[in-house]
């Protein structure tokens, strides 16, 4: 069975979805450009099993029913 290790939520507006996911959560997003992309990292912990993931705001994020093939 494959397991996910990374995912990433596309938004429009990245501090609006910043500050839901941060109180949805209690949890700190790390705030990052990735690739010429505006992101904000989830936390992951050494040693806590779990995938590491992503909000990213860009040019590049697309609709899914948009996007070519399996996603």
């Amino acid at each position: 069975m494959n397991i996910a290790i990374h995912f990433e939520i596309p938004v429009q507006d990245l501090e609006r979805a910043i500050r839901f996911y941060e109180a949805l959560f209690e949890i700190v997003l790390e705030r990052a450009h990735i690739d010429g992309n505006e992101m904000a990292l989830f936390p992951l912990l050494d040693g806590v099993a779990g995938c590491s993931g992503a909000l990213a705001k860009g040019r590049v994020m697309c609709r899914a029913w948009t996007a070519p093939g399996s996603i």
